[in-house]
């Protein structure tokens, strides 16, 4: 049988160049404990990196083959063992393995890893609204098996793939693919579907011969089918129930090798007039999104805060969650199955500049590894091929592209949706919104452009343009910061108030179309974004519901709460915008109870009957402390149940200055004199360039390209995502990194490019 050796713990860590031989250890080479992510503390840092270990081992008559696996490695990947290159891995976010069985020798053996995350032109993602982080992040073991074993090389599975299909008649079949590597000619492999339980529901022998002329170790694949005439369904949060197939392979009737994965039965069918259907009922898909990376951990998370994700998850009741924009850890796929969360997966397709084949190509072996590395969980329901590579400008080399991937993804997996999210350069009537089964847009109106009442005309006209397609939201939402706050919200002020009612107003509008299928809020917690500077936040992207470190659910949370969660709960919102000036204020409940009392100071202060979102108006405060209270009551199974929440507000002679965001540069007022909603055509001529062009678009003048060399960085300038940008305006890319910048020399360069005619 195979032995698993755990190799997470100390290694030798240090820098170095990228090299096609294995370098020396030098003799100052730190200790770090893997998995270990070097530039959580630098996000903004990206190169190449060693990681060594001495390895003792001796091999075992009776499992000769080792191999080498990482769950992951970002970004690219080298292996040496004892000098001998043992291989390559393109991708920073799918398990991979080596074959050292020729390798390693009895005693000490040296393991180096060159774990690289340089920008790669060939290796996805060239860029994206998230920290690259770098280093051996995720865990590494030696897995020894005998010269009969399961496929340890076939894209990072285990060997085993199980597809499940419910028929019309509800009888299910669990379709079984072994690859099995054989070194004796007989060997038997051995089926079984393990219910919840523990029995056996269905099992299967199958004999495996290999011919007489093949000589060593051959590869075969097996196809098998087991059927239940009415298998339990995995039916979501409602009953996410799980079977398991384990699979055995057997020589002379001993056990060599045996690997299983869990897996489950149900239907999805998704409609362009009403959305999606799980086993047939209706499921409105109330969504949040999530990187992987946690605060102090990178994207290293341990156990214990995937946990924690998880809960939090739970908590504010969603039921489905994209797990944007890479493969995320096993654990956490396996933990969407358990607690019946739908899963939107994806490969980090992000931006597709012209002419790159072998990003393509890289694109491609990301998604087959994620699919037949992740296609046994239940809870995944569609496969993502791309997020918003129109971005960069869409050329008819795109489409084609997009659909290669999609087809890609459905000849590996015919059973389950595709999809991808587009944003709002993409046209409504663009062909790319023809492609994948599903379509969605990250769409932010009310934040970048627009106003927050945008988004119901918007969605009702893709939908006029494309009635046959499903649609939905991938993302929306808006930035802010938990001691910002304002009586009088207003957009890019960064305040907590701002985000409550910028979803307040947003996502009553998406409920109110009966055709989307749903919405992902970008994003459930915060996350690093080394290239950011926004609100005076450094390197963090702050539209989550929850802080980076999961310490503090913001007010929308409760928002959302109280339209997803079954738990009866009232929430005083706005509690951190604790000191206010003024005789009265408003002050707001969130709630998923139907009435709600308010309280003063002990006094009754008002009900209020409704849904949701509860705001008492002009609620006297005296001067000094004020004790606030809400209450509700609600009945549980039958039984009265008493709701309550109290918090303290300070009434002040003067506006709290803490509370309001200062800009850095305060005279820099780009915001309003750039905005792209606001063009002026007197400002902008057509016919000559200026700062509403794409940088990808002035940077193919060679003029205008010096002009832009003269006012802006080189990090700026080459940074894939801003040179390739050729439909989003460069002003756009500068607000949102406005700190950086003075406006006097944005004018100047403008009116520099202004003289040049195109």
């Amino acid at each position: 049988m195979r032995t698993i050796t755990n190799l997470n713990g100390e290694w030798l860590f240090f820098e170095g160049a990228a090299g096609v031989t294995a370098p020396a250890i030098p003799q100052d080479a730190e200790t770090v404990t893997v998995p270990h992510v070097w530039n959580k503390d630098c996000p903004k840092e990206r190169g190449c990196r060693y990681y060594a270990r001495t390895l003792a081992y001796e091999k075992s008559p009776e499992a000769p083959c080792a191999f080498l696996e990482f769950d992951a490695v970002a970004m690219v990947a080298r292996v040496w063992v004892n000098g001998q290159f043992a291989g390559e891995h393109r991708g920073g976010y799918q398990r991979f393995r080596f074959d050292v069985s020729t390798m390693l020798q009895d005693g000490d053996n040296e393991i180096i890893v060159m774990a690289d995350n340089t920008r790669y032109s060939d290796v996805s993602p060239l860029s994206g609204d998230f920290t690259i982080f770098g280093g051996i992040y995720r865990s590494v073991r030696l897995v020894s098996v005998p010269a009969d074993h399961f496929d340890l090389l076939n894209y990072g599975t285990n060997g085993l793939r199980v597809d499940t299909v419910v028929a019309d008649d509800g009888s299910g079949e669990a379709a079984l693919s072994a690859v099995v590597c054989l070194a004796e000619p007989e060997a038997e492999l051995h089926f079984a579907l393990i219910d919840a339980e523990g029995g056996v529901a269905a099992e299967k022998s199958v004999g495996l011969h290999v011919a007489d002329e093949e000589e060593g170790s051959t590869t075969l694949e097996v196809y098998e089918d087991l059927t239940l005439a009415e298998p339990h369904l995995w039916n979501g949060k409602k009953d996410p129930y799980l079977y398991t197939v384990r699979a055995e392979l057997l020589v002379k009737g001993v056990v060599k090798d045996a690997v299983s994965l869990t897996c489950g039965f149900r239907t999805i069918v998704m409609t362009p007039d009403q959305g999606l259907f799980l086993n047939g009922e209706h499921l409105i898909l109330n969504g949040v999104a999530k990187h992987q990376d946690f605060e102090g951990a990178g994207n290293a998370p341990t156990e214990e805060q995937l946990d924690e994700d998880l809960r939090l998850i739970l908590e504010i009741g969603a039921n489905t969650v994209r797990l944007s924009h890479y493969q995320h850890p096993d654990s956490f796929y396996d933990r969407c199955d358990r607690a019946g969360l739908l899963v939107w997966a994806e490969i980090p397709m992000l931006s597709m500049p012209a002419d790159n084949r072998p990003v393509i190509d890289n694109a491609r072996e990301q998604l087959t590894e994620l699919i037949l590395q992740q296609c046994h969980h239940p809870a995944i329901y569609c496969w993502g091929v791309q997020n918003e590579v129109v971005m960069l400008g869409e050329t008819p080399e795109m489409g084609d592209n997009i659909r290669e991937l999609n087809d890609l993804a459905h000849e590996l997996d015919p059973n389950r949706l595709t999809t991808c999210a587009n944003e709002h350069t993409t046209e409504l009537d663009s062909p790319m919104n023809e492609i994948t089964d599903m379509q969605a847009y990250n769409l932010y109106f009310g934040w970048y452009y627009g106003e927050m009442k945008d988004y119901t005309a918007d969605l009702t006209k893709f939908h006029e343009l494309h009635p046959t397609v499903p649609f939905g939201i991938s993302e929306y939402g808006v930035d802010c910061s938990t001691w910002f706050h304002s009586a009088t919200p207003k957009r890019k002020d960064y305040s907590e108030d701002y985000q409550a009612l910028f979803h307040e107003t947003v996502y009553p509008q998406f409920r109110a179309l009966p055709f989307m299928w749903g919405s992902y809020i970008w994003n459930m917690f915060d996350f690093s974004s080394a290239n950011r500077d926004e609100g005076g936040v450094v390197g963090k992207n702050c539209k989550g519901l929850v802080t980076y470190d999961r310490k503090t659910r913001k007010d929308s949370f409760y928002y959302y709460k109280s339209w997803w969660s079954e738990e009866p709960f009232v929430y005083l919102a706005a509690r951190r915008f604790a000191k206010r000036d003024g005789e009265t204020t408003d002050i707001k409940v969130y709630s998923n109870a139907s009435k709600i009392n308010l309280f003063v100071n002990g006094a009754p202060a008002g009900t209020l009957e409704g849904a949701h979102c509860f705001i008492f108006k002009d609620v006297p405060l005296e001067m000094g402390e004020n004790r606030i209270e809400a209450t509700a009551c609600v009945e549980v199974n039958g039984v009265a149940k008493s709701l309550r929440d109290v918090m303290t507000i300070e009434r002040v002679a003067e506006a709290e200055e803490s509370y309001i965001f200062v800009d850095p540069n305060p005279d820099f007022n780009v915001r309003n004199w750039f905005d792209p909603d606001t063009k002026d055509d007197d400002m902008f001529p057509a016919d000559v360039f200026s700062v509403m062009d794409g940088p990808g678009v002035l940077l193919e003048n060679p003029e205008a390209a010096a002009i832009l060399r003269q006012y802006l960085s080189k990090d700026f300038i080459e940074h894939p995502f801003v040179s390739a940008m050729k439909t989003t305006p460069l002003i756009q890319m500068i607000n949102r990194m406005s700190s950086m910048f003075k406006e006097e020399d944005i004018k100047e360069m403008n009116e520099k490019l202004s003289k040049i005619k195109k």
